[in-house]
């Protein structure tokens, strides 16, 4: 019989490596089904068994290669255990499809599968299915305990360049293909003047928070025959500004790191010279703020 009080049985039971094959699909059923009464839904009992089926997951998804059980446990893991998860390869690229079946895509996967070499291109694909916003947090939380690592502790491996580019990518986009047309569409002046206010677009913190993160590509990037224009842009309007606020005492680059209490122009003759043509976009001479 199954009740509140046995539930720790099952879990010791479920992690217990002399557990037979034949009794594994048993114990992810009991574990996974929610916990009720004849009359009424028992809270005590859920807990128990959330709590339960929280401590064996690992050792339960290890075991399991049946993709109905497999999808019936990842469907009660939360985000933050379903990353750890992948990054210690318990779950694989195989379970992304049972994954987005119940749950949209979040930073913390994408990071995740990306710490396998072998995973990085699925993890790049996933990047489409996250919103704007939530880009750059891939490229900021890839190591999500920077903060709190153990002397001990090995930090995380570097970042693979193909997704930081993806990402990079990905975050000049949207300004890149509204100053690639500029033109106003059908419907246009349905849409509030707030909402088509170009300087909004540019002060759009992700992708400058992505360009801030690689100043030695700026030349390069000035120059892209598809993102060059909203680089420039953006180095016009964010990069002396943000050279300022980086100057005042405690402040930090996008990573954590202290920066120079002093420093240099953020943009030399060369890189303003590039900008230039920015300047001269007729398209954007009626901003308010251009």
């Amino acid at each position: 019989m199954v009740n509140a009080r046995t539930y720790p049985l099952w879990r010791d039971l479920a992690m217990s490596e002399g557990l037979p094959k034949e009794a594994l699909k048993t114990v992810i059923e009991v574990l996974c089904a929610p916990a009720t009464t004849l009359k009424d839904f028992d809270a005590q009992s859920e807990r128990w068994r959330e709590d339960a089926l929280k401590a064996a997951l690992p050792a339960l998804l290890a075991r399991t290669s049946a993709k109905r059980l497999r999808g019936r446990l990842l469907l009660h893991a939360d985000d933050q255990t379903l990353a750890a998860l992948v990054v210690d390869g318990t779950v694989t690229v195989a379970d992304v499809p049972a994954i987005l079946r119940h749950r949209r895509a979040w930073p913390g996967l994408v990071a995740a599968l990306a710490r396998h070499p072998s995973q990085v291109e699925a993890a790049i694909a996933l990047l489409p299915r996250l919103p704007d916003h939530e880009v750059e947090e891939v490229v900021r939380d890839w190591d999500p305990d920077r903060y709190t690592h153990a002397k001990d502790t090995a930090p995380a491996p570097p970042m693979p360049p193909e997704l930081f580019n993806a990402a990079l990518e990905a975050c000049l986009t949207p300004l890149a293909a509204r100053l690639l047309h500029p033109e106003p569409e059908e419907g246009w002046d349905a849409v509030s003047a707030f909402s088509t206010d170009w300087s909004l677009e540019l002060s759009g913190r992700a992708g400058w928070t992505m360009l801030a993160r690689c100043p030695q590509r700026w030349p390069q990037l000035t120059a892209h025959p598809r993102f060059g224009t909203a680089v420039q842009h953006l180095l016009l309007d964010q990069a002396e500004t943000q050279a300022l606020e980086d100057a005042l005492p405690g402040a930090a680059d996008p990573d954590g790191e202290e920066l120079a209490a002093d420093p240099a122009p953020a943009l030399s003759e060369e890189l303003l010279f590039a900008c230039l043509p920015a300047l001269c976009l007729p398209e954007l001479a009626d901003l308010p703020h251009p």
